[in-house]
């Protein structure tokens, strides 16, 4: 999808302004939040045999020993794929919009996000990275949603892009 998205997403921002952007942002959006919504849905219902699937009993034993038996970090994991994809979308607008580094900055608040999640809880283990990991991809995603708005709102391109290399 980046090698469609990236330079249509560019181009209609450059022909368009923001309506064009805006535009296919939307119909993008729309594709890979459903389909990435219904990958969710299977990794929900179907997470745990899916897992013994691909990687063995080895890891049923694991859950057994450390989980009772269910697998529910796959599915848990499979929150964020709907969140990651529309993240996805937004940096692809941010960076049409010549505005890479608010996409790198809700990527480190996504980082930090993601380290605070994990220390905050007494007892680490795979559930809790899992959690943080949705945590930190929806606050990230938030977070370029924002300044992707700011910008629209703002209403013109960056006005110090970074220089070229």
């Amino acid at each position: 999808i980046a090698s469609i998205l990236a330079p249509r997403a560019a181009q209609e921002y450059v022909n368009h302004s923001w309506s064009g952007l805006i535009r296919i942002l939307s119909k993008y959006g729309l594709f890979t939040l459903s389909v990435l919504t219904v990958f969710a849905g299977c990794l929900w219902f179907w997470g745990e045999p899916l897992t013994e699937l691909f990687f063995s009993k080895k890891y049923a034993l694991y859950f057994e020993e450390h989980f009772g038996g269910k697998n529910s970090i796959t599915s848990i994991l499979g929150i964020a794929m709907p969140l990651l994809g529309m993240s996805f979308v937004f940096t692809i607008g941010l960076l049409a919009a010549s505005r890479p580094q608010d996409s790198f900055i809700a990527a480190l608040v996504g980082l930090t996000t993601l380290m605070i999640a994990n220390f905050s809880f007494a007892q680490p283990n795979l559930k809790t990275a899992a959690v943080s990991f949705v945590v930190a991809v929806a606050v990230a995603t938030l977070c370029r949603f924002i300044f992707l708005a700011r910008a629209y709102r703002n209403g013109k391109p960056n006005a110090n892009p970074p220089a070229a290399a």
